[in-house]
C-alpha cells in the first residue's frame, strides 16, 4: 500500500525497533518533508522475557533515536489512558511514539514463563487475555486492543492540520497505517497454538 503523501501516517509495529530497521526511509521521509504528524504504535515491550532493564533500554532507544533525527525539539512526556488502558506517550515534533507495552511473544512464538505465555497472537487466537509487563494494563480480547489502537489514531485524525488548517477540514485527509510483523514488512503472522 503507498501512503499518502499529505495526511497522517501511523505505523503499528511490534517490537520498537522494527519501523526503523524495516521501513526507516518510509518515516525518516514524511518526518523530514511533510507537514502532518507521523505516529508510531509499539505494541510490545520488547522484552525477550526479560524482568527488568531490557525493554526500557529498548523504548529509551528508540525515543532518542527519533529525537537525534528531529534534532534538539522539546520532548512531551505523558501517560494517558485509552479506553480505560494506561499507555506512555512521547511528542516530539512531528513524532508521537506510543508504547503499550504488552508481552513479547518471543522468537519461537510460545512467550516466556516470565508473563505466563502470554503475547499478542494468543491474544488474537486464542481470546487468552494479555497484560502489559509494566501492569499499567491488561488486554481481554483482539476486539478491545483493536478497538484501543484505533482509539490511539483518531484523534490524530482530528487534530489541526498544516498551517493551521482547521480540523473542520478533515474530510480532505488521508490517512495511511501500516502493521508490520517482525522482519517481513507483512501484516500477517503466522497463527500460534493456544
Amino acid at each position: 500500500m503507498m501512503a499518502p503523501r499529505d495526511g497522517l501516517h501511523a505505523y503499528a509495529v511490534d517490537h520498537q525497533d522494527d519501523w526503523m530497521l524495516f521501513r526507516g526511509e518510509h518515516p525518516a521521509r514524511q518526518l523530514d518533508a511533510g507537514q502532518w504528524p507521523v505516529v508510531f504504535i509499539h505494541t510490545t515491550a520488547g522484552d525477550a522475557g526479560s524482568a527488568e532493564g531490557w525493554w526500557e533500554a529498548r523504548e529509551l532507544a528508540t525515543v532518542m533515536a527519533v529525537r537525534r533525527f528531529l534534532g534538539e525539539l522539546p520532548l512531551r512526556i505523558s501517560r494517558p489512558r485509552v479506553r480505560g488502558h494506561g499507555l506512555q506517550r512521547y511528542c516530539c515534533g512531528k513524532a508521537v511514539l506510543y508504547f503499550l507495552r504488552c508481552a513479547d511473544g518471543g522468537k519461537r512464538g510460545e512467550g516466556y514463563r516470565l508473563h505466563r505465555h502470554s503475547f499478542l497472537t494468543r491474544l488474537r487466537d486464542c481470546g487468552r487475555p494479555l497484560p502489559t509487563v509494566d501492569g499499567s494494563s491488561r488486554y481481554r480480547s483482539w476486539d478491545d486492543f483493536c478497538r484501543m489502537l484505533a482509539r490511539i489514531v483518531v484523534p490524530h485524525l482530528l487534530q489541526q492540520g498544516p498551517a493551521g488548517q482547521p480540523g473542520g477540514q478533515r474530510s480532505r485527509r488521508q490517512v495511511s497505517v501500516r502493521w508490520m510483523a517482525p522482519g517481513t514488512g507483512d501484516p500477517d503472522e503466522a497463527a500460534s497454538s493456544c
